[in-house]
């Protein structure tokens, strides 16, 4: 949701809205990932029984480096209006992917660059 919030702001020239001074951490993982480790669960779980599967990249970057991640792949500048952290908002996180590691086979494979790339890929289409 940040990814696409911000491609769309910074491509049209808007600026968009960072919290805190931009060292938060997070774990974007590209949909495809996600997909695939959905159909695995579907796949491979047996019907009738259940466990908790945490899909994710399990590699967090920075919001700072996000954006600048964004900013190379499009080759526009961002305008950053820079906002107090939010009340409750936490300096990272990311998801425990052993469970679907090994039930699954769960292994994501679309580094952080790669995803912006694919993903500004469809946004201009």
């Amino acid at each position: 949701m940040a990814i696409h919030k911000f491609v769309a702001a910074i491509s049209a020239g808007k600026p968009i809205t960072l919290f805190g001074d931009g060292s938060s951490r997070r774990d974007y993982t590209f949909v495809d990932d996600i997909v695939a480790g959905t159909v695995a669960a579907c796949e491979r779980v047996q019907p009738g029984t259940f466990n908790i599967y945490n899909l994710g990249n399990t590699q967090t970057i920075g919001l700072r480096e996000l954006v600048a991640t964004i900013e190379q792949v499009i080759g526009t500048p961002a305008t950053i209006e820079w906002q107090p952290m939010q009340p409750g908002d936490v300096p990272i996180t990311f998801a425990d992917i052993r469970n679907a590691e090994r039930d699954l086979d769960y292994a994501p494979t679309t580094g952080i660059r790669d995803g912006i790339a694919k993903f500004w890929d469809w946004y201009r289409t």
